[in-house]
C-alpha cells in the first residue's frame, strides 16, 4: 500500500558532508517550513559502506518547531585580517561543534537555534577550504589558528541575540572558557573541593552530649578539643 499522506518535497535540497572531522555525518539543507512533519527516506543503494556493501534502507521522521521556539545568534567581529578567510564554529557545553558558518563582512549569523547555552570558536582558514587544518610537518605548513569567544552565550526562545567580538581583546591563553576546558585550572579544582567540604560541614549537626575527646566524633573539631 502507498501512504498518500506523505508528499515528495518540490524544492531541491542539498545533501552534503557536515565536516571533515566527522566524515560519516551529513546534513540536508532545505527551506524547511515551520510546524511541519517530514520523513527522510533512503533506499538500499543510497550509499556504500567502508567494506563496499550497500547500506540498509532508512526512514526517519522529524518535525520542525514553531517560529517563536527558535532563536538566532549574530557575532559582529573586529580585529580580523580581511585578507584571511575565516569561519566560526558554534560549540556545545562539551566543546562539540553544533554549527559552522563562514564569516562575511566581519559578521556571522546562526539561525534556527534551539534555546540553550553556547560557546564559539573562530578559525582563520588560510587555504579557504572551510575546514580546520592541523598543518603538515613535511610541507612545513602551520595549523589554522583558532580563537575562542571568552564568554558563554545564553539564548532563550524567540531571541535574536547579537554579540560584539573583538577577537584579540583577550590573551590567547585566556580565551577558552573554563567550563569547556578538559583540564580544569588547579585553582578551580581547589575551590570546588573547598565548597564541597563546606557543604559537608554545614550538614553535620552538633551534638552537645558527644564526647569531645572521642577521635571518631564528627563534632570534635567543632568543640575545639584536640
Amino acid at each position: 500500500m502507498v501512504d498518500t499522506l506523505w508528499k515528495p518535497v518540490k524544492s531541491p535540497f542539498t545533501f552534503m558532508q557536515r565536516d571533515s572531522v566527522s566524515p560519516r555525518h551529513f546534513k540536508v539543507e532545505y527551506p524547511w517550513a515551520y510546524e511541519t512533519k517530514y520523513r527522510l527516506a533512503a533506499d538500499t543503494m543510497a550509499a556504500i559502506g567502508i567494506y563496499g556493501k550497500p547500506t540498509r534502507p532508512i526512514s526517519q521522521e522529524f518535525s520542525t518547531k514553531k517560529e517563536e521556539d527558535y532563536c538566532s545568534l549574530t557575532f559582529h567581529l573586529s580585529g580580523l585580517d580581511p585578507a584571511i578567510p575565516s569561519f566560526v564554529e558554534l560549540l556545545s557545553g562539551s566543546d562539540a561543534i553544533v554549527r559552522t558558518e563562514p564569516v562575511a563582512n566581519n559578521s556571522v549569523t546562526f539561525r534556527y537555534l534551539s534555546p540553550g547555552k553556547y560557546y564559539a570558536r573562530l578559525i582563520e582558514d588560510f587555504n579557504g577550504n572551510g575546514e580546520y587544518d592541523t598543518g603538515n610537518y613535511d610541507l612545513q605548513l602551520q595549523p589554522d589558528l583558532s580563537y575562542y569567544y571568552p564568554k558563554v552565550i545564553n539564548i532563550k526562545k524567540n531571541w535574536d541575540k547579537e554579540e560584539q567580538w573583538d577577537v584579540f581583546a583577550v590573551a590567547i591563553d585566556q580565551m577558552k572558557p573554563n567550563a569547556i576546558k578538559k583540564n580544569k585550572p588547579a585553582q578551580d579544582k581547589r575551590n570546588r573541593e573547598q565548597t564541597n567540604e563546606n557543604e559537608e560541614e554545614e550538614e553535620e549537626i552538633f551534638d552537645p552530649t558527644a564526647n569531645p575527646f572521642d577521635p571518631n566524633s564528627k563534632n570534635r573539631r567543632k568543640t575545639g578539643a584536640y
